[in-house]
């Protein structure tokens, strides 16, 4: 039987540097869309915000 698809679920492959450089409070508050999300979070009441 052929195999049309690959298999899924090992995309997290953990890297703080690239965790904290996508994700983290600078690259969130440098863009227009990331102060949304830092908004949006805060409206509906994180404990955290951002990595």
């Amino acid at each position: 039987k052929q195999i049309r698809t690959k298999a899924r679920g090992n995309e997290y492959q953990p890297n703080n540097r690239k965790r904290k450089r996508t994700h983290g409070w600078i690259k969130r508050i440098s863009t227009p869309g990331g102060i949304e999300v830092i908004l949006r979070r805060m409206l509906k009441g994180r404990k955290s915000l951002t990595h």
